[in-house]
């Protein structure tokens, strides 16, 4: 009942985090799913009859500092720019909420710091409100390995068609050694 991410916070790092995260996602369920995060990119891995026919790269939704605009400026300006594009432009606006404000408050930011000329500052940690710019066709290899574990996911379930997500730092190495 909360499709969409709403009550999801990535970026648990204390336990005063865990419980503002349980406070939070208690606003929209009364069960609670707690997993390990991985670190790294999104990878959406698209394969028919265990071929590969796609790869997008997603990374989480982040903002260009111009020197003079707040994060939150940035942001208000960001939700102008698409809701102007209908869609095109991302998934929708970017709201705030616990896991933006976590994100910002482990970059040592807040709504009202003002990111240098040219700084990229990451407002979110989860990838639902990542916008066009931050999804990329990737045509880098991938670990045998991450292969195996992909395809071996898709026959479990005994789809033709899957798009399958990776989380990973290095998707050129072993999920295990990375913690992916």
């Amino acid at each position: 009942g909360i499709g969409g991410g709403h009550g999801v916070t990535a970026g648990v790092a204390t336990p005063a985090d865990l419980e503002r995260a349980c406070v939070y996602a208690g606003r929209y369920t009364e069960d609670l799913l707690i997993e390990r995060q991985a670190a790294g990119a999104v990878y959406r891995l698209l394969l028919l009859e265990g071929e590969i026919l796609d790869i997008v790269r997603t990374v989480p939704a982040r903002l260009t500092g111009d020197g003079v605009s707040s994060v939150g400026a940035l942001m208000r300006a960001e939700n102008r720019r698409r809701v102007t594009a209908g869609g095109a432009a991302g998934l929708g606006e970017l709201g705030v909420d616990l896991d933006m404000a976590l994100t910002l408050e482990q970059a040592g930011l807040s709504l009202s710091s003002v990111p240098r000329v040219g700084e990229q500052v990451t407002v979110r940690t989860v990838t639902n409100d990542s916008g066009a710019a931050e999804c990329e066709t990737y045509t880098e290899p991938l670990a045998e390995s991450v292969l195996d574990q992909v395809r071996a996911a898709v026959d479990a379930v005994g789809l033709e068609l899957a798009g399958v997500d990776v989380i990973t730092a290095d998707p050129t190495r072993a999920l295990a050694e990375v913690g992916g």
